[in-house]
């Protein structure tokens, strides 16, 4: 979706914006997840990664959705 939004000279600036945002959420989230691991729990670490992907489904889903349905090219 972030691609197909983005006009043909931007398809490349798109592609690469999507693959790091994807690499830093993937390697921060894995360091936090560590760090409450070890310093608080296991349990602490799933509940916290838990709610982040129920926050980002209701986001998604309340604001994002409304964008990419305005701005998708056919």
């Amino acid at each position: 979706m972030f691609i197909k939004v983005a006009r043909h000279d931007q398809r490349g600036t798109a592609n690469s914006s999507i693959l790091i945002s994807w690499d830093l959420g993937m390697g921060i989230g894995i360091l936090v997840g560590g760090f409450m691991a070890e310093y608080i729990s296991y349990e602490a670490a799933f509940w916290v990664a838990a709610a982040m992907q129920g926050t980002g489904a209701v986001l998604f889903l309340l604001v994002t959705r409304y964008f990419f349905q305005r701005r998708r090219l056919e």
